[in-house]
């Protein structure tokens, strides 16, 4: 009887712990994914108006924070691009940013073509 108790207790205690370690890493997945969606459409923003710096900020400052290494290492050599000579490629990490975030929401993969009109 008393064997029981514990179990049903010692079950629901492992239980909540495994929910609650879930729960949060699904809500830092959630954010993830917001702030780098963010910064892809930030950025996406400025490769077609290149007096959008603040956007371009905003973008690498998310991405260094969110980031995956990759992407971090790319956002940094843009922000130097842009430092040097005031303009920068935004596509690698562009394409760096869609490819992660579209593995992470599990849609198909595409290709590293990337057009801006």
């Amino acid at each position: 009887m008393w064997i029981t108790i514990i179990v049903n207790i010692l079950g629901w205690f492992i239980l909540h712990i495994l929910s609650k370690r879930r729960d949060l890493s699904n809500k830092k997945k959630e954010i993830t994914i917001q702030y780098l969606i963010t910064a892809w459409q930030l950025l996406e923003n400025a490769s077609n108006d290149s007096t959008r710096n603040a956007d371009v900020e905003k973008a690498i400052a998310n991405i260094q924070l969110f980031g995956t290494p990759t992407q971090i290492q790319l956002a940094q050599k843009l922000s130097d691009e842009i430092g040097d000579t005031q303009q920068g490629d935004t596509k690698p990490l562009l394409i760096e940013l869609r490819k992660e975030l579209r593995k992470e929401l599990e849609l198909e993969v595409v290709g590293d073509k990337l057009r801006h009109l």
